[in-house]
């Protein structure tokens, strides 16, 4: 199967791999520290893209990170194969 194919040349193409890394996604008890820290009012209900524009106005950074269980989407790459020397 070409799913279970290892990244390499095959003839005149190459085949390549990308994706399949972990997730990105906000952290929203970190950002309600954040807030908490600046004394800025965190919402009742947390609105994450509310609190992203409100952080990034204020020039702070966005806490991130890995989404439990979830990867980018792996997609393939098949090119001419370099020539050999």
């Amino acid at each position: 199967m070409l799913s279970t194919s290892p990244e390499g040349r095959y003839g005149e193409n190459e085949l390549g791999w990308s994706g399949g890394n972990p997730r990105q996604e906000v952290d929203v008890a970190a950002m309600v520290e954040k807030f908490e820290d600046a004394d800025l009012v965190v919402p009742m209900l947390p609105d994450a893209q509310a609190m992203v524009d409100t952080l990034r106005r204020a020039g702070m950074t966005v806490p991130m990170r890995t989404a439990a269980g979830q990867k980018t989407p792996r997609s393939i790459k098949v090119s001419p194969a370099r020539p050999t020397v």
